[in-house]
């Protein structure tokens, strides 16, 4: 046997190996978690954000038959993100009989994401949607470490989705949800700024300088009362409404996923 054939059959068998670490191991998995429909490994998310998204998923199973769950891991080790999220997706069995259903998926030490779109729910969250969404959401919160904020406005925007395919009203409470960024108040204020500044200059000393930096204090306050509403800053409070108490966790029995959804990095 030459030289040359045992070099390819030894690089073969080193191959091997190799390429089993990227499969997923089905056994090592997570299992589903019981009365929930979040696994958080690392426990990113509060109390409170782990009872909103479970009050609003028990509510789209309840009015839509619509499953929604997350899945944060810490380590996928070098397996690709999108089969270990499926996988998942299907051994929890994410969704009803009809197959409706999300999973909200993250490696948090291989900074991946991805929503895995259940088959029945192709026609309405189409990839370049849940992508979309995901860019809104998700992807500028978890670069600034809000965990808990990223994963329930992506759970809220998708179940909107839902809600206006299906016809039903979320009664949630949304209070505590982040709110909109408002449009520049610091480029505003700047502007404003260097106005009044120009003017006074301009007119020197006298009795109508304090009006106008009195003005500019107030300009300068409100801008910044304006930037701490918006973002992914705030805190969360406890949530209520819904009207679905005891356990969690009927949006389970499905699982039928053909790879529709989307999936990057942060």
């Amino acid at each position: 046997m030459s030289k040359r054939i045992l070099s390819i059959l030894f690089i073969l068998l080193l191959a091997i190996p190799v390429a089993a670490s990227f499969k997923v191991n089905k056994a090592g998995l997570p299992k589903r978690p019981q009365n929930s429909y979040v696994y958080d490994e690392d426990r990113l998310l509060t109390k409170q954000e782990v009872l909103f998204i479970n009050t609003l998923s028990e509510e789209l199973y309840k009015k839509a038959g619509f499953g929604l769950a997350v899945a944060l891991i810490h380590d996928i080790g070098f397996a690709d993100f999108r089969d270990y999220a499926l996988n998942i997706a299907e051994s929890w069995g994410v969704g009803g009989k009809s197959n409706e259903g999300v999973l909200i998926f993250a490696a948090m030490k291989q900074h991946k994401r991805s929503v895995e779109v259940g088959y029945g729910a192709e026609g309405y969250l189409p990839d370049v949607l849940v992508e979309r969404l995901q860019q809104k959401t998700i992807v500028p919160a978890f670069r600034v470490e809000k965990y808990g904020q990223g994963v329930i406005s992506l759970a809220w925007e998708i179940a909107q989705v839902v809600a206006k395919e299906k016809g039903i009203t979320l009664e949630v409470n949304t209070d505590q949800l982040p709110q909109e960024e408002e449009n520049s108040p610091f480029g505003l204020a700047l502007i404003i700024f260097v106005i009044l500044f120009l003017l006074v200059s301009k007119n020197g000393g006298g009795r109508g300088n304090g009006c106008l930096w009195f003005l500019l204090g107030n300009a300068l306050s409100n801008s910044s009362r304006g930037h701490h509403r918006g973002g992914f800053g705030g805190g969360f409070g406890g949530f209520g409404g819904g009207g679905f108490g005891g356990g969690f966790g009927g949006g389970f029995g499905g699982g039928s996923f053909g790879g529709g959804g989307s999936g990057g990095s942060w």
